[in-house]
């Protein structure tokens, strides 16, 4: 059954009333068909408007005037400098933008907005455009002064740290009184500025690797928030370790937030929010996210094909577990991330963040964003005081987090310890990009920067070429490993401000790694002969084994590069393209193509070391392992299809091959196991599909 062909009954008819209109919102326990894509998300009509958006109060009381803060990636030319923004949600309401990022044009390409929204009614769901207008028809009112705002307002966190010999230690850290000193020396940076929020951080060290750092926000309307982050991440310093404590959060004089016998290992991180304007009905920010994919930020998911329902009331009954949310909890993340087997946390990015970037789904969206918070529990945080980032290979080109001491490394000056987390490069879930682009906020960076730096100092020295700085993930690794650290340095790079030490060094990585499998193309084209295209890595025990759909997993990495607009990613995808693709379409010279989506193909001689230089090589060795489909699909399990597919319609949306619309229509017709709808809708994350001419297909005809 072809991809796309799904059933379109959906939520869709519900939200399709015009803008600024409030509709009513249906509850989780109302919808028994695929959750698809709100099909009510303003367009854009008429001069000035950009992209749409809709907020959703879920509450059953209308909601305060209150700061809506939410990220959006714009298309070159949308937000040009100097443009101002404006929200249509029947009046007209200033839009404060705080530019991250710049396309090529110069115009804005990702930005944290904020606005003032006005009261919303309960359960309802309301269309708003964002508008751009001209520099010189609004004055912009003065920046909200944080300095003078942090003298009606009060944090204290107090910590009572308890001792190996059964004292206690009582520790307060004024958390405004923090702020001004940096106010005052003018260390302080801020992250937005403008006239409806000023909000800017302080990193305060407690003891030993423990720091707590206070992201205040002062609004226009005189409220407050904080993000206080409990960090025990200071690395390479003579002391650190686990450290057991009870926490409060007193603001202006109230305790908001209290938790007793927390035991944080080293390396891990979690923060709480907490705001002067009380409890507020909750508002779902639905993005637009066709838009979102036409910039290339995100892969092209099939808006139209919807997400099995079972799998966000599997999201809400994780949720409803005790201890979702607490410090430190992770949230459902498979703490053992070396397991095998199809995961849910496995793919160019999770399930969870597929699931909630296809639907806008509040469901979806408190899950992902509860596993982008327990993403800092992953013990892969290693803050470097020296440089006040975490640390990278430009610091110590030769660190790594081995707990040993092999010759010629630096190591952890405090190891790891047994936090119950095992993490493992070839299995690392996405958890932080998406959470950020959609929010805005600059906890989920930070949490995508200490993910993207472990991914390169996790990698053994020796292997990853540390000489001069070049920072290879992609070579001698496992090829899903070398897939997934990659990705999460072409994130990082992407999302990071220009001119942040934090982008020039994860640039820098990026094309480093670039730069090495360009220059090896000769030599494996030769080596691989007539089936070339595929990454050479550590897999099995040299048996001359080689897994395509770990080459899928690459795959994915190097079209998200290319459809940022690198050009040496499209090169290399090129290359990939005529074992990728041809795979599909070699029947004629000896390979069965049912055999492209196997678990495994033998593609050199394990005594020789020699490769299998034809298609009809290869596939003489892999029916000669008994591994070969022949006429069925018994080795193609799993989600082997899916990444097939989700492999070609990459290319497809990147090259335009004629030869990948081809062996994509091969497959798509084929009856292959898991492609069809249902499966995509309970495997979100795969639901993957071509873009020609400028609009996502959900299936080629």
């Amino acid at each position: 059954m072809p991809l796309g062909t799904a059933v379109k009954r959906s939520l869709a008819a519900l939200f399709a009333l015009p803008l600024a209109l409030a509709r009513p919102v249906p509850s989780l326990a109302e919808v028994s068909v695929p959750v698809i894509h709100s099909a009510g998300i303003p367009q854009p009509t008429r001069p000035g408007d950009i992209v749409g958006l809709v907020l959703q109060n879920l509450g059953r009381t209308a909601t305060k005037v209150l700061p809506l803060t939410f990220g959006e990636v714009f298309k070159p030319g949308a937000v040009p400098p100097g443009a101002h923004l404006q929200l249509d949600i029947g009046k007209r309401i200033p839009v404060q933008i705080d530019a991250k990022t710049f396309n090529a044009d110069g115009s804005v390409a990702i930005a944290t907005l904020t606005a003032m929204a006005p009261p919303l009614p309960p359960r309802t769901a309301t269309g708003a455009m964002l508008v751009r207008v001209p520099e010189d028809t609004l004055a912009s009112p003065p920046a909200v002064n944080l300095r003078s705002a942090l003298g009606h307002y009060s944090l204290l966190v107090t910590l009572s740290i308890r001792n190996p010999d059964g004292s206690i230690s009582p520790i307060h850290v004024d958390g405004v009184a923090a702020l001004e000193a940096a106010l005052a020396k003018g260390t302080v940076k801020y992250w937005r500025h403008g006239f409806n929020v000023t909000e800017a951080r302080v990193s305060v060290p407690v003891r030993a690797s423990l720091r707590l750092v206070f992201g205040i926000s002062a609004y226009r309307n005189g409220s407050f928030t904080t993000d206080v982050q409990f960090n025990n991440d200071i690395a390479m310093q003579p002391v650190g370790g686990t450290v057991v404590y009870d926490e409060s959060i007193i603001q202006d004089g109230h305790i908001v937030s209290r938790h007793d016998n927390i035991t944080q290992y080293q390396y891990q991180d979690w923060h709480q929010v907490v705001g002067t304007a009380g409890p507020l009905a909750p508002v779902n920010i639905q993005h637009d996210i066709a838009y979102l994919e036409e910039t290339g930020a995100i892969p092209d998911f099939d808006l139209n094909l919807g997400v099995a329902v079972s799998l966000l009331r599997q999201e809400a009954a994780i949720m409803a577990e005790p201890g979702w949310g607490a410090p430190l909890s992770p949230n459902g993340i498979d703490q053992y991330m070396p397991g095998v087997g199809g995961r849910p946390d496995i793919g160019p990015t999770t399930a969870w963040n597929a699931a909630w970037q296809m639907t806008q789904n509040a469901t979806a969206a408190k899950f992902a964003l509860g596993q982008a918070d327990a993403a800092g529990a992953v013990p892969w945080h290693f803050f470097y005081p020296l440089t006040g980032e975490y640390l990278t290979t430009g610091a110590i080109p030769n660190i790594w987090t081995y707990p040993g001491h092999p010759w010629g490394t630096t190591k952890l000056t405090q190891p790891l310890g047994q936090s119950g987390w095992v993490t493992d490069q070839a299995h690392q879930p996405d958890l932080s990009y998406v959470p950020y682009l959609l929010t805005g906020d600059e906890y989920y960076l930070g949490q995508l920067n200490a993910q993207a730096t472990w991914s390169e100092i996790n990698q053994w020295p020796a292997v990853q070429s540390r000489d001069n700085d070049q920072g290879l993930v992609v070579q001698g690794e496992q090829v899903r490993g070398a897939a997934w650290s990659l990705r999460a340095i072409i994130e990082a790079a992407f999302a990071n401000p220009p001119g942040s030490s934090m982008r020039r060094y994860f640039q820098r990585m990026e094309n480093n790694n670039f730069q090495w499998l360009l220059a090896h193309i000769p030599e494996w084209t030769a080596e691989q002969g007539e089936p070339h295209g595929y990454l050479p890595g550590a897999y099995g025990s040299n048996t001359g084994a080689m897994a395509p759909w770990q080459q899928d997993y690459l795959a994915s990495t190097i079209v998200f590069a290319a459809r940022l607009h690198n050009a040496s990613a499209r090169t290399f995808l090129e290359w990939e393209s005529n074992f990728l693709v041809g795979r599909f379409l070699n029947g004629g010279n000896g390979f069965n193509p049912r055999n492209g989506i196997a678990y495994n193909l033998y593609v050199y001689d394990p005594v020789t070391r020699q490769d299998y230089r034809t298609w009809a090589g290869i596939q003489a060795a892999t029916a000669a392992a008994g591994l070969s489909n022949g006429n069925g699909w018994k080795h193609s399990q799993g989600d082997y299809g899916q990444l097939g597919l989700q492999t070609l319609a990459g290319i497809i949306t990147v090259t335009g091959s004629s030869e990948a619309i081809k062996a994509y229509r091969w497959l798509l017709g084929s009856d292959a196991p898991f492609i069809d709808p249902a499966s995509f809708s309970r495997s979100p994350q795969f639901a993957i599909v071509p873009r020609l001419n400028g609009a996502a297909h959900s299936a080629l005809r």
